[in-house]
């Protein structure tokens, strides 16, 4: 009937915009932990999540202190070929 044949088109349209928002996703990773040129050279290489496209590390803690290592994994994200790379201030 009519109704069944709209009901099929909505879902499969349904089905090519999920699919289609996917394929748009971006990979990213927010750190708190030191993490080095190397380890994200390894992030960036593609593999099932695809390859990293941003970057957030850790650069302001909560207990009101700036972290130590906040700058080197911002530099070496940089370093490692991250396109888009910011801090996080941790309240």
């Amino acid at each position: 009937s009519a109704d069944l044949g709209m009901v099929a088109l909505v879902l499969r349209t349904a089905v090519a915009l999920a699919l289609a928002a996917g394929a748009a996703a971006t990979t990213g990773v927010d750190v708190s932990e030191s993490v080095s040129e190397s380890e994200w050279e390894c992030l960036m290489t593609p593999g099932e999540q695809g390859s990293v496209e941003f970057a957030i590390p850790r650069v302001y803690r909560s207990s009101g202190s700036v972290d130590p290592y906040g700058a080197a994994t911002i530099t070496a994200a940089r370093s490692a070929g991250v396109p888009y790379v910011d801090g996080d201030i941790f309240p």
